[in-house]
C-alpha cells in the first residue's frame, strides 16, 4: 500500500509540475509564433495560448485525482472493516 501510495504522489507531482510548464511556456509558444507586426496590432491578448491553459488545467485535474486516490482508498478500507 505504501509503495502505490508513493507512486500515485510521485506521479501527481510530476503532472502538476507538467501542468505549470505547460500554463507558462505553452502561452509563451503560442505569442511567439504570431508575427511581430501582427501583434502590436492585437490590442487584446488575453486569448492567445487559450488552448495551453485548458490543456494544462487539465493535466492539474488529472493530478488532483491521482493525488486523491490514496487517502480515499485508505478511507474506504477502513469503512469496510467497520462493517
Amino acid at each position: 500500500m505504501r509503495k502505490s501510495s508513493r507512486i500515485f504522489l510521485g506521479v501527481s507531482l510530476f503532472l502538476f509540475v507538467g501542468s505549470m510548464g505547460t500554463w507558462f511556456l505553452g502561452v509563451r509558444y503560442a505569442i511567439s509564433r504570431i508575427p511581430r507586426e501582427e501583434l502590436d496590432r492585437i490590442g487584446d491578448t488575453d486569448w492567445i495560448g487559450v488552448e495551453w491553459v485548458l490543456r494544462g488545467l487539465i493535466l492539474l485535474m488529472l493530478a488532483i485525482v491521482l493525488a486523491l486516490v490514496p487517502p480515499i482508498r485508505a478511507l474506504f478500507k477502513l469503512m469496510w472493516k467497520r462493517l
